[in-house]
């Protein structure tokens, strides 16, 4: 008697829902029910485990293929990802699989994402909106998961789907700093080891190294505003090579970091005060693969943009895919626009992001070529 299988097919077609998704379920049987993306999970996950002894309309039934489920998981959305891996050990197995993860990160970055942030009441609130925006227009955000963040928390960088981020703590009356990486997709969060150092403050920078495929984090510290302003104990946490431990690095450039940086290409580039006495900066340069500082002598000169900027003050951002250069105010404003700059063409456009304006207070950090990632690192 000839053995089949339920034929299940998942859409991805944008619902209104809260998980923006919905599935529908096919049986060989004429009806088809449209149900959510948790039912369709659920029916999915009945399939599979179906004992082969079991009969439907008269005909033998054999479980799901691992080879099918892979393929209708990577049609989920990633904040259902996490949920997935509870269902069984079989679907666990797949979802922690390098091809699997390797696979889902891919068909991601085929459609990267502008990602949003803004800290309301001590948590920090996500947003993600389309990146590919070829004329002026308006588009409408996603809220993701969110995490707490205090007035002593500071955002690191963002790299590959993922926010570094660290929290400042008391322990025993002493002041440490904890980094921990979250993904704003899947809601996942891993606490990092401490930043060792007596110093109270500290800097860090989240960076990535391509060759390699590792994380890093390096931080830095000093005494305090008053007592002194050069950095000191440079140190860097790699995560991926199965020991999460700090080690120090050597740096010959005395400076002070002044602003976020942005990791290209295997190098970390952040603004720093070279000399505290005439106020002059530099470009840091630090080889994340090597572990090498080196500098850049900033150019003093600025070029203004007008028009459809008006008087907002912008910051850059970073060169998009399509060579342009993303530029977007600090805090929230009504209208909310961010900006498109073409070098080839001397152009700027405006994109309105809307359902911002509901952010009054603090500050916005705007991320280019989000991505989703799926990879569960509890095991770094």
């Amino acid at each position: 008697m000839l053995k089949t299988w339920p034929i299940i097919i998942v859409s991805t077609r944008p619902d209104p829902s809260p998980l923006g998704f919905k599935a529908t379920i096919s049986a060989m049987k004429s009806r088809r029910l449209n149900l959510s993306v948790e039912s369709s999970i659920s029916a999915i996950s009945r399939c599979s485990s179906r004992s082969p002894t079991s009969t439907n309309g008269g005909e033998n039934s054999e479980p799901i293929p691992a080879d099918l489920i892979f393929e209708l998981l990577l049609r989920l959305p990633a904040k259902s990802i996490a949920r997935c891996r509870c269902v069984s050990s079989l679907w666990s197995s797949i979802l922690i699989r390098p091809d699997f993860t390797e696979l889902f990160f891919t068909r991601s970055s085929s459609l990267p994402q502008l990602l949003l942030s803004r800290q309301e009441n001590d948590e920090l609130l996500f947003f993600t909106a389309p990146q590919a925006v070829h004329t002026s227009s308006i588009i409408s955000p996603n809220h993701h998961k969110k995490i707490p963040f205090l007035s002593t928390s500071q955002i690191c960088g963002h790299l590959r789907g993922l926010i570094c981020l660290t929290h400042q703590r008391t322990v025993k009356k002493r002041k440490e700093t904890v980094p921990v990486m979250f993904n704003p997709s899947t809601g996942e969060s891993l606490e990092l080891p401490k930043v060792k150092t007596s110093m109270v403050m500290v800097r860090s920078f989240f960076a990535y190294d391509p060759v390699a495929k590792q994380f890093k984090v390096l931080s830095m510290s000093w005494p305090c505003y008053k007592s002194g302003w050069i950095c000191k104990d440079h140190q860097v946490l790699t995560l991926g090579n199965g020991n999460l431990a700090w080690r120090m690095v050597e740096c010959g450039i005395p400076h002070h970091p002044t602003y976020d940086g942005i990791c290209i290409n295997g190098c970390l580039y952040y603004q720093a005060i070279v000399d505290r006495g005439s106020g002059v900066s530099a470009i840091i340069c630090f080889d994340v693969r090597s572990e090498k500082f080196s500098f850049i002598r900033k150019a003093q000169d600025r070029d203004e943009l007008t028009g459809e900027t008006g008087e907002a003050q912008l910051y850059y951002i970073g060169m998009s895919g399509n060579n342009e250069v993303l530029l977007s105010p600090r805090y929230p404003s009504s209208p909310f626009y961010v900006f498109y700059y073409n070098f080839e063409r001397g152009t700027i456009r405006r994109v309105e992001i809307q359902r911002m304006d509901a952010l009054k207070h603090g500050r916005i950090h705007t991320f280019l070529d989000h991505v989703e990632d799926v990879k569960l690192y509890a095991n770094v």
